[in-house]
């Protein structure tokens, strides 16, 4: 949902996307495909509208992606792809991929890359 809200608000500085989906059209049968169909997701034009892989050249917001790759919900490869996409239309993007974790990336861990991010693309912002 993080990534939707920075396809449509042009004046977010910075996103951090932990462990998301990102094509969810792209999601196999199982739990997470089921919970879809709970919600009422169902049709092709449902998972596109939620899908942030299809909107990505309108996120304007420097982002970090960060996932696991023994992650057994999401998929590192659709991290991957989103943070291409959005460097494709000139925003700074990066996917980090630990690969000792799953969908649970320890807050220890994951905090150096988002201090570092955040410090790097929220201090201009500060200064104005």
């Amino acid at each position: 949902m993080a990534a939707l809200v920075g396809a449509s608000d042009p004046e977010l500085a910075a996103l951090v996307l932990i462990s998301g989906v990102y094509d969810l059209s792209a999601i196999p049968a199982g739990p997470i495909a089921d919970a879809m169909k709970r919600e009422g997701v169902m049709v092709k034009g449902d998972l596109d509208d939620r899908s942030a892989l299809l909107v990505a050249g309108r996120i304007r917001a420097a982002t970090l992606i960060l996932n696991g790759a023994k992650d057994d919900r999401t998929f590192p490869d659709q991290a991957r792809s989103l943070a291409e996409r959005i460097r494709e239309h000139g925003t700074p993007a990066k996917a980090v991929i630990y690969p000792e974790f799953g969908h649970a990336i320890p807050p220890d861990v994951r905090a150096k890359e988002i201090d570092a991010f955040l410090e790097e693309h929220m201090a201009p912002a500060r200064r104005e």
